[in-house]
């Protein structure tokens, strides 16, 4: 209960393109432990899918970091508030 409460409290803290790659980092470092650590195998078809899910990261990646930084540089349109500016 205490994990899933921290988890939802850090979601809406965040952007959802940030709690993407999370979904795909966490599940990767557990394979990494899985198979370095506890040495669970990995086969050809293991090593395939997680080359495809990494690949698919690799092409949703730089489209995410071009439109963060489209965001960042955007000029603040909003009505000044009184007192401001």
């Amino acid at each position: 209960m205490v994990p899933l409460t921290l988890f939802a409290y850090g979601a809406r803290r965040r952007r959802f393109t940030t709690l993407g790659l999370l979904q795909y980092v966490a599940p990767s470092g557990q394979f990494l432990i899985g198979w370095l650590i506890y040495k669970e195998p990995f086969d050809q078809g293991r090593a395939a899918a997680f080359a495809l899910i990494w690949l698919g990261l690799a092409c949703y990646t730089p489209d995410t970091i071009r439109s963060g930084s489209r965001a960042a540089s955007a000029p603040d349109l909003r009505t000044p508030k009184a007192g401001e500016g």
